[in-house]
């Protein structure tokens, strides 16, 4: 199951700035800030994901590929589609 990204949430599709709170939500999630006063919903079509969240991915991935690589060493090749 892919995790659903973190998208930046500077100013809503209103135009209105965000003048506080929140900074990143994830995709999906609805949202709203008192400039604004309405609820948006955090797509990508409208808001840019997170480069912190991404970079924290791939930071993820690299830490999951090392933990298979011992895993096999340790264990042995059968754990290695843990």
């Amino acid at each position: 199951m892919e995790e659903k990204p973190l998208l930046v949430i500077t100013t809503c599709h209103h135009g209105k700035k965000n003048d506080g709170g929140i900074i990143s939500v994830q995709e999906g999630s609805y949202f709203s800030f008192p400039a604004c006063g309405r609820l948006h919903q955090a797509t990508r079509d409208k808001y840019e994901v997170d480069p912190v969240w991404t970079a924290e991915q791939v930071y993820l991935e690299k830490m999951r590929e090392r933990a298979a690589k011992a895993r096999s060493a340790r264990f042995g090749s059968k754990h290695e589609q843990a």
